[in-house]
């Protein structure tokens, strides 16, 4: 959990309105679940690349021995960070099941 809060204060520092690249953001390898972030300002979501976050998911399901990955449905956005009555700062999450060698056929 530090590890997504110090990300998103990274992320939401570090950029300018546009496209985003989603970022490691946690997982469990004994689940094989791997989590990816990005957070926008604002109500205007960025486009985000789903064949970038499938790249980051894939290699990092593949350091942990399996052989690829694949995505949720769902995609969580959040309020992060309020700014009076509205939210300042959102978090984009999406989550991948990595697949175990058996299941690449």
């Amino acid at each position: 959990m530090k590890k997504l809060i110090a990300l998103a204060i990274v992320l939401a520092t570090s950029g300018c309105v546009g496209k985003k690249d989603w970022q490691a953001a946690g997982g469990s390898k004994a689940e094989g679940i791997i989590k990816l972030s990005y957070t926008f300002s604002g109500n205007r979501n960025p486009q985000a690349d789903d064949e970038q976050a499938l790249k980051v998911a894939e290699e990092r399901c593949q350091l942990w021995g399996f052989t690829g990955a694949r995505p949720f449905q769902f995609v969580d956005v959040r309020c992060q960070r309020t700014h009076g009555a509205s939210c300042g700062t959102h978090i984009v999450t999406k989550a991948f099941q990595c697949i175990p060698e058996q299941a690449k056929i």
